[in-house]
């Protein structure tokens, strides 16, 4: 990602290595990103943004969101939390159809319309797409290759993976915990 940025927003790349980057700007200004694969952060940082990717997946999420929030309660510092979902259950759905108990979250669903490498009309689609039914809004928005896949997999499968649904372990053969 680094070297595809425009070089007028490159920062100077001091270290460089498995699990951290750090850049300096023109004024000595210091940015860190650090990778720490499913490891609690450690510290109280000021204005530090910590990300999540694929958090549903992640076997001690609630752990880690613990030791997470005092690393962002200095300065001006955000968490952000991404994942397609796992089930009805774990710390992701929980913030995520946690209203009233995480409100200081915001939230944005980004299902495959939203994306122009899967849908033939962005624009249409964020219109109608919600408010067709799985198999209409495929025929009228998916590229060839989305109803291709569409073709392909399950429709709870298809459904948790490109549209944001998440399947009840009712539905599951084995709890989502025991997998």
């Amino acid at each position: 990602l680094y070297e595809s940025m425009p070089l007028s927003f490159q920062k100077k790349r001091v270290t460089d290595n498995k699990h951290s980057q750090v850049f300096k700007n023109k004024k000595g200004n210091i940015t860190r990103i650090i990778s720490t694969a499913q490891r609690p952060p450690r510290g109280k940082g000021y204005n530090t943004d910590v990300y999540f990717d694929e958090y549903a997946f992640w076997l001690f999420a609630a752990k880690i969101f613990t030791a997470s929030v005092p690393v962002i309660t200095r300065g001006s510092g955000s968490l952000t939390i991404g994942s397609t979902p796992l089930g009805a259950s774990g710390k992701f759905h929980e913030i995520l159809t946690g209203l009233q108990s995480y409100a200081q979250f915001s939230r944005q669903n980004i299902p495959w319309w939203h994306c122009p490498d899967l849908c033939n009309n962005i624009e249409t689609a964020f219109k109608e797409a919600s408010s067709l039914n799985i198999e209409e809004r495929v025929a009228k928005f998916a590229t060839p290759v989305m109803k291709l896949i569409f073709a392909s997999f399950p429709l709870d499968d298809f459904q948790q993976e490109y549209e944001l649904a998440f399947i009840d372990e009712n539905v599951s053969y084995f709890p989502v915990n025991m997998v």
